[in-house]
């Protein structure tokens, strides 16, 4: 089993100006952005944030300001990696206009958009990879020396949803007569969408990094979920599962914001496939 952090400290500002890009690009190629949608919101509220000198203590702001980190700085790495040549078919419209739509908060009862920039965000991680991608079912298909992948993405609502949704990701790849693996955002799941881990300085980082592998990790202990891709009657096609939380961390301190993704990915191995795992371990190191 693989596990690893990113953490990103980036200025607020710097954020602010490449999600106005994003809006900027788009409207070129005549896409409409509402002015009430989450992107905008993000940038009005990174740009207040900056401006304030006041603590940070309403428990409103401090969720509105880890949805901006946290979702808005997915949506820039997401658009900037797709953006860059070789050209995705069709990634702006419909799949990246659908990403942008959906509150400002995560968690409403619409939870396509954010499904969506998950999968696109496989697909940007494949695409600087130099893998060949479209973004056809199950989720993400990748071309990798010749060889054609599917990943399926999930964003499980709840805990006591993931087997049900790796185990739809399994028959999603079957169906598409292809081997492949599964990517799981934990995010909603844990409830780390809510507002932000609030630390004095660092030297407290690495407890909230330590935290947050503890609660990725539980969900994949003792092997539960490769015993659910192996009992599924098509889990012989499955050859990796990835798990990844998004968390927001505000260092009081400094003021600065950090955004963290904590991954934890396994390679299963079934029937012969251990070229396959292979990739799959190789894929995953390139998600940071």
């Amino acid at each position: 089993m693989q596990n690893f952090t990113t953490a990103k400290a980036e200025d607020n500002q710097v954020l602010v100006q490449r999600l106005q890009s994003i809006v900027a690009d788009l409207e070129r190629h005549g896409l409409r952005i509402n002015k009430a949608g989450r992107i905008h919101q993000y940038i009005r509220d990174l740009e207040q944030f900056e401006a304030r000198t006041s603590p940070l203590q309403d428990p409103v702001e401090i969720e509105r300001l880890a949805a901006a980190r946290m979702d808005g700085g997915l949506l820039a790495d997401t658009f900037e990696a797709l953006n860059r040549p070789p050209e995705v078919p069709n990634w702006r419209a419909p799949h990246f206009e659908l990403a942008l739509k959906g509150g400002v908060v995560a968690g409403g009862e619409d939870d396509r958009p954010r499904a969506k920039l998950l999968e696109l965000y496989v697909a940007a991680v494949a695409k600087n990879a130099g893998y060949g991608v479209e973004l056809e079912e199950p989720d993400v298909l990748l071309t990798v020396g010749g060889a054609k992948y599917g990943c399926a993405a999930k964003r499980p609502r709840s805990v006591r949803r993931l087997q049900e949704r790796i185990e739809e990701g399994v028959g999603q790849i079957a169906g598409q007569d292809l081997d492949g693996f599964l990517i799981v955002d934990l995010t909603l799941a844990l409830g780390l969408h809510e507002g932000l881990y609030q630390i004095e300085n660092l030297e407290e980082y690495e407890n909230v990094s330590r935290t947050l592998f503890q609660r990725v990790a539980e969900l994949s202990a003792n092997g539960e979920v490769d015993r659910w891709v192996r009992n599924h009657s098509a889990g012989h096609r499955v050859f990796g599962v990835g798990a990844v939380a998004f968390a927001t961390v505000y260092v009081r301190s400094t003021r600065k914001i950090m955004n963290i993704r904590r991954w934890i990915c396994d390679g299963i191995r079934t029937s012969d496939n251990d070229s396959k795992v292979a990739f799959f371990h190789e894929f995953v190191t390139r998600l940071r």
